[in-house]
């Protein structure tokens, strides 16, 4: 006897299984539009790669920025007349980074008086001053906000031509002030105010105020930072580490009389928490690259008293301790 094999049965409407029959009016659709849907997946797969890929991509070529900005930087050889073409060479490969190369290759030449690497790098400045796209960037000069690069410009100009002096000013401050006395040779005590930028360099701000009114700047004893400041070192208690970011503020300017905090070698955009400087003399140099934050408003005419002798005449002071220091509350 023959087996039968019994009829398939096709699905019926409703039921759980879905019907896959060539007359279902969905699968002749798909059919109909296989290109159309074959490229709608495409398009959602491309959008999730973008989301997922283009982040990493834009952060691994920040990442790539700042390493070539930190190598081109951080030597200041980078910048002297022998290798400052090829600084400005490599730096003009990434749009990021070289107008703030130029930026900084003028302080390292005004630090170091190269002026013939300043005559390159003014040339480079003069482009700058007239790219819109930088026109945001801007700080408080003697006639209002300018461009920063105009400012690097004047820098270099009254450099290459002296007779072309400018006057640069910090505004006034308007935080706390800060009342201290310097005894030099255990004889002369010399009094200064000074107000504080608390806007502008709030953290350290805060850490000297700590500090002053802790009692642990007293008795101080002061070290001239070159030819143009005075540090007292003591604003953290000894053992204690503290980091201190880089709080810039384009348009304070280190001017005699002006407190400020130093860098770290080695580590840039990082402050020396541990020491206090007043300035005796301009340091340009240093414009934006260390924390300006506060300001003397009384006593700038003592500053002289602090100055460095010259080569042939014996320096008068054998000591400085800053005997006293408070806060003027209000």
């Amino acid at each position: 006897m023959n087996a039968v094999s019994p009829e398939k049965t096709r699905t019926a409407p409703g039921s759980h299984n879905p019907d896959f029959s060539p007359e279902n009016p969905a699968v002749t659709w798909v059919k109909e539009n296989k290109g159309y849907l074959l490229f709608l997946l495409l398009m959602i797969a491309g959008i999730a790669s973008w989301q997922q890929f283009w982040p990493r991509y834009q952060q691994g070529g920040l990442t790539n920025s700042w390493g070539l900005f930190q190598e081109l930087t951080s030597d200041p050889a980078n910048f002297s007349v022998a290798k400052v073409e090829e600084t400005l060479s490599r730096s003009r490969t990434d749009s990021r980074i070289h107008p703030w190369v130029v930026h900084t290759g003028v302080s390292s030449a005004l630090s170091s008086n190269d002026l013939e690497a300043l005559r390159i790098l003014r040339s480079e400045l003069q482009a700058l001053t007239k790219d819109g796209t930088l026109a945001g960037y801007r700080l408080v000069g003697d006639d209002g906000p300018e461009s920063v690069f105009a400012y690097s410009l004047a820098m270099a100009e009254r450099a290459l031509n002296p007779e072309a002096e400018r006057v640069f000013t910090n505004p006034a401050p308007t935080g706390h002030t800060i009342r201290f006395s310097v005894k030099v040779n255990d004889q002369d005590t010399y009094d200064f105010e000074a107000g504080l930028y608390e806007d502008s360099s709030p953290e350290a701000c805060a850490l000297l105020l700590e500090a002053v009114r802790s009692g642990r700047l007293v008795d101080l004893e002061g070290v001239r930072q070159g030819s143009f400041g005075l540090r007292f070192k003591g604003l953290v208690e000894n053992g204690v580490e503290h980091e201190l970011p880089l709080e810039r503020q384009w348009g304070y300017f280190h001017l005699p009389g002006a407190l400020y905090l130093n860098m770290v070698a080695g580590k840039p955009g990082q402050m020396d928490p541990s020491a206090l400087e007043l300035g005796i003399e301009k340091a340009h140099h240093l414009d934006a690259q260390s924390s300006v934050i506060g300001m003397l408003t009384s006593g700038l005419e003592h500053l002289d008293q602090f100055k460095l002798a010259d080569a042939d005449t014996p320096d008068p002071i054998a000591s400085m301790v800053l005997t006293s220091i408070q806060v003027i509350e209000e």
